[in-house]
């Protein structure tokens, strides 16, 4: 008998990895303009728009993920070993790294003498991935952009469950899952005592609905086979960016603000399916730099917030004679660059090489070796 072929790895798409960096670019946009308020820097009038491209940005990474992990683990589904090992390949990526920027900065925030009410009790919610109901202003971590891997985690979690089941079943309990939970928090108000409001809308925000677009995504794509996707040399990706236009027209607050995060959410899951659309061959220097940044996007997300403190004081002492209506963007192209940079350091620094130590750990059922076909 011919030996069993295996399941043959759906190709790389490229215009996903520079999505990820304009993604995480943008976080970096919507915390350099927060950053600059709060020191002073600019007026409020930008606030709003540069929340909403930190928003997209967030939106962007949600379905991604949901396509992802889909994609890449469609053959694993009905398998006794395969939530083991999927669970232990997503601690591996998302845990340490989140920790040790976790751990500096708390370090950091306790040097600077900056108060932090119940200090070692937020930091074990902030490990744990789990709301921290002892901040008292809203549920994020000691590290405030560490409030999505709570959802990642979530997500991570009930995927894996789904994977013991085979797919024509786990797809729709998946569904079944997360669509009647964002339902429950829309329509079912909860009373507000003690935190039990902000933990019952944390747990049934509407954003989760996202990662289920990307598995839906996901679920297309295998279905109707791999589509003969045509090569593109500008990416998609770049549309993400397009909304930064609100930024030359700056009005906070914005009207209709919460319809408004739904319409930017829609249009982050539109420009993940046309980065699934189409191909990139013999990527230039400048798409290949996207791309490697792209893998050190997660470093670049944890990790932007030490940039501000070595680019803020020199800008602002050599801009201080600039009209306001244009002197925050050079804070912001210095912010987006060095975050990068940053990243990509950290990326090849820490990132990588404590995976590739740690992926040493085997978990689960070693892999049999195939016989070569001839």
């Amino acid at each position: 008998m011919a030996p069993p072929i295996p399941p043959s790895k759906p190709p790389k798409l490229l215009h996903l990895q520079i999505l990820r960096t304009l993604a995480a670019s943008l976080v970096v946009v919507d915390h350099t303009y927060n950053e600059l308020y709060h020191r002073g820097v600019m007026p409020a009038g930008h606030l709003d728009a540069a929340y909403l491209l930190g928003h997209l940005g967030v939106s962007a990474f949600f379905v991604l993920s949901g396509f992802i992990m889909m994609r890449q683990s469609a053959a694993n589904f009905g398998s006794p070993t395969s939530p083991i090992t999927f669970a232990w390949h997503r601690t591996l990526r998302i845990v340490p790294l989140y920790w040790i920027a976790t751990l500096l900065w708390f370090a950091t925030l306790r040097a600077s003498r900056i108060d932090v009410p119940h200090p070692f009790l937020q930091l074990g919610f902030s490990l744990s991935f789990l709301p921290n109901v002892v901040n008292t202003r809203k549920l994020d971590p000691i590290l405030g952009q560490g409030w999505t891997l709570a959802y990642e985690m979530g997500f991570y979690a009930l995927f894996a469950l789904c994977l013991f089941l085979p797919r024509k079943r786990a797809v729709p309990i998946l569904f079944g899952i997360l669509v009647p939970v964002v339902l429950l928090g829309s329509f079912v108000p909860v009373t507000p005592l003690y935190r039990l409001h902000d933990l019952w809308s944390f747990y049934t925000y509407w954003l989760i609905i996202l990662f289920a677009a990307g598995v839906g995504l996901a679920v297309i794509e295998i279905r109707f086979g791999r589509v003969d996707r045509r090569s593109l040399a500008v990416s998609p990706a770049w549309l993400l960016c397009l909304p930064m236009l609100m930024l030359l027209f700056p009005r906070s607050p914005l009207p209709n603000a919460g319809a408004t995060l739904k319409w930017f959410s829609f249009f982050g899951a539109i420009v993940v399916v046309l980065c699934t659309l189409v191909r990139l061959e013999r990527p230039g220097w400048f798409n290949r730099l996207l791309i490697l940044l792209g893998d050190a996007s997660y470093s670049t997300y944890l990790f932007h917030i030490w940039v501000y403190g070595w680019i803020i004081p020199p800008i602002a002492a050599l801009t201080l004679h600039f009209h306001r209506a244009i002197y925050p963007f050079p804070f912001v192209v210095a912010a987006v660059v060095a975050a990068n940079v940053l990243g990509l350091a950290i990326h090849f620094a820490v990132e990588r090489p404590l995976t590739r130590v740690l992926r040493k750990v085997r978990i689960g059922r070693p892999k049999v070796p195939q016989p070569a076909l001839t």
